[in-house]
């Protein structure tokens, strides 16, 4: 596991470092416009808040933090904010994930799947019937950008 998180971490690191400008850009015509940038989410919006039975955090620096979210059957989380966001799958299941428009999106996981998700607040939901566990590395906005 420690591999793994270590890994991500450089991989997103590497990633974020080289096209972090692009990212900026991107985030600042996405129509994610009405939600709360990233190093200002308040922590009321705080998954490890909203969901502590769901959220554990693993690390926490000024450059990422990686979490890990277990949802078992049925688990629901409220409305919560993420910067930008990649989730690694360690057990499969079908999470529901309901933006703050309204619109839910089904994500049929798969154990080793990635997947990444620009900064946004969602509610989630596991509609399976099998524990969900996912790995998530946010990446924190770099000082002065």
């Amino acid at each position: 596991m420690k591999q793994i998180v270590r890994g991500l971490f450089l991989a997103l690191l590497c990633v974020g470092t080289a096209s972090a400008e692009s990212q900026m850009a991107a985030q600042a015509a996405s129509s994610m416009s009405a939600q709360a940038p990233a190093s200002q989410t308040s922590a009321s919006m705080d998954p490890v808040v909203v969901g502590p039975t769901i959220y554990k955090s693993l690390l926490d620096n000024p450059k990422a933090r990686v979490l890990v979210a277990t949802f078992a059957p049925g688990a629901k989380i409220g409305m919560h904010s993420h910067p930008d966001h990649v989730g690694y799958v360690l057990m499969p299941g079908t999470l529901n994930i309901t933006g703050s428009n309204g619109k839910t999106e089904v994500f049929k996981l798969k154990k080793g799947d990635t997947i990444w998700l620009d900064r946004q607040t969602h509610s989630a939901m596991n509609a399976g019937k099998t524990t969900i566990k996912v790995l998530i590395v946010e990446i924190k906005p770099m000082p002065g950008m």
